[in-house]
């Protein structure tokens, strides 16, 4: 082989991790999934000479923004790198001679910002404090807007449709639930006040909303016994802000609830 080190990833890097993402998906890996969606990947390599030839190890590493990073446990990191390394080894294939996937990391991103000291001061006087959407680790939410977590694009779209009607909602909100029996922290995905009447919003998608039929009814009955009542909707349904308007009025009318009143 010749003794110059690739310029690029043997295949188109984009494509590479589409292909991963897609995988991912089909297999139920949706932690991985959301890692890849709101990460940024690169790939390095550093060759080196043995047994006459030239090997060419790649290391693909994806960076998050440091407060989706600070929410991933070591545990939960570690166990991230390794399907995703997995999972990129089976991609690649064998096709390239000589070229194979030796690591997968995640690390946080760097970011500039010039008045970090100052938000810094902030938080450690309580302020701009937020315990909203750090949820449990098995599935965290990556996306941030409005000072907010969502879980997935979806999420961001009904929130804003919300927001222009000018209703009152609270996304992703935290509920305890103490006791002996699961599931002990519950966790909507958008929780609106109308008119006397509490929604919850339940935002339904492959990638980042799968579970079970059991494990949705654990995750609700808890609140529909307080007398909050459980809408449903297709994260297809929200896919842009036009289909989150048309999934609320949807929603609303379910209920025989209006829109407010503009001021």
């Amino acid at each position: 082989m010749s003794e110059s080190e690739p310029d690029e990833f043997p295949v188109d890097l984009d494509g590479f991790l589409a292909t991963m993402a897609r995988i991912l998906m089909e297999r139920g890996q949706r932690n991985a999934v959301a890692v890849l969606a709101y990460g940024t990947t690169t790939a390095r390599c550093d060759k080196y000479f043995d047994f006459g030839r030239y090997h060419y190890p790649w290391q693909l590493t994806t960076r998050l923004r440091p407060e989706v990073y600070g929410r991933l446990t070591a545990d939960m990191r570690k166990e991230l790198e390794s399907v995703l390394h997995d999972t990129s080894v089976e991609v690649f294939g064998h096709e390239h001679p000589d070229s194979y996937i030796d690591k997968f990391s995640i690390s946080a991103a760097i970011e500039k910002n010039s008045t970090w000291q100052q938000a810094t001061r902030e938080f450690t006087r309580g302020r701009k404090v937020n315990n909203q959407g750090r949820v449990r680790s098995d599935n965290p939410a990556m996306k941030m807007y409005d000072g907010l977590y969502f879980r997935s694009e979806p999420e961001v779209n009904f929130y804003l449709a919300c927001k222009e009607a000018s209703l009152v909602c609270a996304p992703l909100p935290v509920f305890l639930r103490p006791g002996r029996t699961p599931p002990y922290r519950i966790e909507p995905d958008m929780l609106i006040l109308r008119n006397g009447v509490v929604i919850q919003v339940e935002i339904d998608g492959q990638s980042f909303h799968q579970e079970t039929p059991v494990e949705a009814q654990e995750r609700t009955l808890a609140m529909q016994r307080e007398g909050v009542q459980v809408f449903r909707i297709a994260a297809a349904q929200c896919g842009t802000l036009e289909k989150a308007r048309d999934a609320l009025r949807s929603m609303l009318e379910h209920f025989r609830l209006e829109l407010p009143k503009a001021s």
